[in-house]
């Protein structure tokens, strides 16, 4: 009888995991588009999910729900980065922080500047719904909403976890004959239709 010779795999090479820093340096010699869909997460660069149509729509009508109240002492970012550790610097769809766009000429906004993130989702729904709300919750960002477009609602997370850091205490979720309501700094700015924000169908 023949017998064969099984050859090992190849061990799997190790992952190199790089630092904002580096990512900004990268970014600054074009090797990585400054526009392009990467982000960083955890010191991994990860390409971030192509927008399909019903969530280029729903990013677009939130944007006009969203950007209602950026008079009103704080900015609205959308598809920008934001710095949340020395390894992670991803990039939600919508950002609510302090101060102006000239306070963020220098500097990507860091945790003591970030009210509320914002991910619209579709065919990320997975990774928003364990990567994304983990590295938020771990960094203590006050509140991360998800609006989920498979389902039709949009998941409210507040009150991050001090004793399990990668979840956050209190999760609402509101459906699409509701409305959310924008709290900043303990105010309530305004409050959002649902139905406003999800594609019609």
């Amino acid at each position: 009888m023949a017998t064969a010779t099984l050859t090992p795999a190849p061990a799997p090479r190790p992952q190199t995991r790089i630092t904002v820093e580096e990512y900004r340096r990268l970014v600054a010699t074009g090797v990585i588009p400054e526009n392009g869909r990467i982000e960083l997460i955890r010191g991994v660069l990860v390409e971030r999910s192509t927008i399909n149509p019903p969530h280029a729509t729903s990013i677009s009508r939130l944007r006009k729900q969203i950007t209602r109240f950026e008079e009103q002492s704080v900015l609205v970012r959308i598809e920008a980065p934001i710095a949340l550790s020395p390894d992670s610097g991803p990039v939600p769809d919508f950002a609510v922080v302090k101060g102006s766009e000239d306070d963020c000429e220098a500097r990507h906004p860091g945790l003591e500047d970030i009210y509320l993130v914002i991910e619209v989702s579709d065919s990320s729904l997975a990774v928003d719904q364990t990567i994304k709300l983990q590295l938020y919750a771990e960094a203590k960002l006050p509140e991360y909403w998800i609006v989920n477009i498979p389902d039709r609602r949009v998941e409210v997370y507040t009150i991050p976890n001090s004793d399990d850091v990668s979840s956050y205490l209190h999760r609402q979720d509101y459906q699409s004959n509701e409305e959310v309501p924008v709290v900043v700094a303990e105010q309530m700015l305004v409050t959002i239709p649902v139905h406003e924000i999800l594609p019609k169908s």
